[in-house]
């Protein structure tokens, strides 16, 4: 492998990077979620197990201190003072459940999401994301691949083409899940910097990435905001339902333009959909 960063050594917080020199060098701070189950379907009527998405965001460092500013007066609006004397974390699945700092009880919920919205409109980002249906894979592929893996790869291409295109670098954060499940994935992103993959070379994909770095969506002081993380934890969701559904619901209607490819290709840029 060409040069190795101190981030390829082991897992690295973002939170504990942030004054090494590789950040500065960089044009985009890129943060990547999950949403679905990455375990592969036990057969092909498995369908609580069928899809698995990683979606990205990509944000200009020009404009963090923008977006940054946004979500903090989003969060000022409901909880002045935050709740139960933690930080609110904008977690799409207690948003959608109405639980915690989120219950109609505590806040104006309908008012909350038409703000939130507005939020998300006004932030500057571009979405790319990729979804596998592990069930059709199933049926159409003597091999099963890992989806994580998979996933995984296919979005790092994807992250080298955008930044490509747009004559840029970029450090990548992914959400921590854990010391094992982040060591995992970082061996399996310095193979691909190693190797490269069957329509990238490695070179490409080192000359692009600067960085990848590990966070939760409260950086571990618990009270500076990861708020990329969350933002990108509320898109992904966002996409993964309507990749599951194909229904132009208000929440996707909302993020559309942000779409990588908007307005004609978002379905091949902005969305890959395997197989």
């Amino acid at each position: 492998m060409a040069s190795t960063g101190d981030w390829q050594l082991k897992p690295m917080l973002f939170d504990e990077a942030s004054n090494r020199e590789p950040l500065k060098k960089s044009d985009y701070t890129i943060a990547v979620d999950e949403t679905g189950t990455a375990s592969p379907p036990k057969n092909s009527n498995d369908f609580n197990h069928q899809w698995f998405s990683l979606t990205t965001l990509f944000f200009l460092n020009s404009n963090l201190g923008h977006g940054k500013n946004l979500f903090s007066e989003l969060q000022k609006k409901y909880w002045p003072r935050e709740f139960n004397g933690h930080p609110v974390v904008l977690h799409s699945r207690d948003i959608r459940k109405r639980v915690g700092p989120f219950n109609p009880k505590v806040i104006d919920y309908s008012q909350f999401l038409e703000d939130l919205n507005d939020s998300l409109k006004r932030s500057e980002f571009r979405i790319s994301s990729v979804s596998l249906d592990k069930i059709a894979q199933l049926k159409q592929y003597s091999r099963v691949f890992n989806p994580y893996e998979w996933c995984t790869m296919t979005t790092i291409e994807r992250i080298v083409m955008f930044l490509e295109n747009s004559h840029a670098r970029g450090r990548v954060i992914f959400e921590s899940r854990g010391d094992h499940e982040d060591q995992f994935l970082l061996n399996y992103i310095n193979s691909l910097f190693e190797k490269g993959t069957k329509y990238m070379s490695a070179s490409r994909i080192q000359h692009r990435i600067v960085g990848v770095y590990f966070e939760r969506k409260v950086a571990s002081d618990s009270k500076r905001m990861m708020w990329p993380l969350q933002i990108s934890d509320i898109i992904s969701y966002r996409i993964h339902h309507f990749v599951k559904s194909e229904e132009f619901t208000d929440e996707i209607n909302t993020i559309w333009d942000k779409m990588y490819g908007y307005p004609d290709h978002v379905f091949g840029r902005g969305l890959k959909i395997f197989p």
